[in-house]
Formats: C-alpha cells, sequence, structure tokens
C-alpha cells in the first residue's frame, strides 16, 4: 500500500488487519461527491497532450525536474526507480513555481489531470492532478510504477488491503486513512499491492504532482486501474 512519508520524514501507514482501529477516521462524506464515470475523450479529465517533451505552459523549475529524473533513473531498475523518483521529486515539490498557474486549474465535474512532461525515450511521465473541494478518485491500482508529491492543500489518502476470496471475488478493506499536506511524498508499485484512493474533502483546491515509469502521452489515464467505486 502506498506509504506517505511527510515532510519531516516520518511514515504514515498501517500494514495488518490487526492494528486497525475501529474508530480509524474516514473522509468527510458531506464534503464528498461522487465519482463520476468518464472516458478519455473527455477534456474536463485532463488537458490536451503537445507531444514527447515538456508540455505546453511548463516552468523552468519542471524543466529541471524532467533533467533531474533523466540524470537519476538511468541507474536504476523498475524496483528502486520509485525512491529514486521520490528523491528527485522532494527537491522540487514545494517550489512555488514547479507548475504554472494554467497547470493548476481544476474542473468542477471531475478532478483534472494536465501532462506535464514525456519523455521521449517512453520511459515516464509527469502529471498534476487538481482536486476541487468535494473530488476523489475511485478505489484503484496502477499500471506502472510511481510517486507523488503534494504541492498544494490537505488532500486525504485512504489505503486498501486487497484479497481475492475462493470464489474469485475481489475485497477491499480500508486499513488507513491519512491526512495529508504540502511535500508529503509516496510510492507506488503496480499491481494490488499499492491500492488507494485519494481526495479532498477540505474546502480548498489541492494539486498532486505524480511521476509513472511509462508512456502515458495518448492516455494519461492508462495508468490506473478501478477496484472499486
Amino acid at each position: 500500500m502506498p506509504h506517505f512519508s511527510t515532510a519531516d520524514g516520518l511514515y504514515l501507514s498501517i500494514s495488518c488487519r490487526s492494528t486497525v482501529p475501529t474508530d480509524m477516521p474516514r473522509p468527510n462524506a458531506h464534503n464528498l461527491t461522487a465519482f463520476p464515470g468518464h472516458s478519455t475523450a473527455d477534456a474536463s479529465f485532463h488537458s490536451a497532450c503537445d507531444g514527447y517533451g515538456l508540455q505546453r505552459n511548463s516552468t523552468p523549475y519542471m524543466a529541471r525536474l524532467a533533467e533531474c529524473l533523466h540524470a537519476t533513473l538511468q541507474h536504476f531498475n523498475d524496483i528502486n526507480r520509485p525512491a529514486a523518483a521520490k528523491s528527485a521529486l522532494r527537491a522540487y515539490i514545494c517550489e512555488p513555481e514547479l507548475l504554472s498557474p494554467e497547470q493548476c486549474i481544476g474542473s468542477a465535474s471531475t478532478y483534472r489531470r494536465h501532462l506535464l512532461y514525456v519523455s521521449p525515450a517512453k520511459d515516464f511521465s509527469v502529471m498534476s492532478v487538481v482536486w476541487q473541494p468535494g473530488q476523489c478518485s475511485p478505489v484503484h491500482g496502477h499500471t506502472a510504477w510511481g510517486s507523488v508529491g503534494v504541492y498544494s492543500g490537505q488532500p486525504f489518502c485512504v489505503n486498501y488491503l486487497a484479497e481475492q476470496s475462493p470464489e474469485g471475488v475481489l475485497c477491499c478493506e480500508q486499513m488507513a486513512m491519512l491526512r495529508l499536506k504540502p511535500r508529503d511524498l509516496t510510492t507506488v508499485q503496480p499491481g494490488l499491492g499499492t491500492i488507494h484512493r485519494i481526495g479532498n474533502d477540505s474546502l480548498r483546491p489541492c494539486v498532486t504532482v505524480h511521476i509513472y515509469g511509462t508512456d502515458l502521452l495518448a492516455d494519461p489515464a492508462a495508468i490506473n486501474f478501478q477496484v472499486a467505486a
């Protein structure tokens, strides 16, 4: 499951059923709207793409982050790349000029992705995700490794334990609900080991920055697979 590290380096995670308290906090349900289904062609779901490399409206700091990722990731395999990418992102995640104002624009209907950079080698992509108050993702996992940081706002992340029943039914049990703040970071691995959902039950927009180990130029949503609504 995702293990968010706080700005002071502490890890916030619960990894086994026996440690889950019965009064574990839940998202403020009255502040959340139901997650709507969207096709990848929905313009409100993600912004337009400009080809490989830096995307439109990118800042010099994003260019530096991309250069840092290229220089760093070439020394690691896919198992260790999430931690390496997280280390690179740590130096930039709270730089006020990392994202342009256009890359922090949300949508009234659902959270919105902005593709920021796609490696010409097709080995990683960077995007921002803007969460307006009341928006949240479905319960999902990823198809490739990833590193994620909180750029602004206070989103939440709910971690789940996914198990398959003898009948072949996938069951998810909530294991931890984390309150996040700017500079908090995490990594994810592909598959069912890091099932989670992210959302914003606060009263202000939140922006997160995501690095994923795959080519997302054609479809930024291809990194996700939905487990439950």
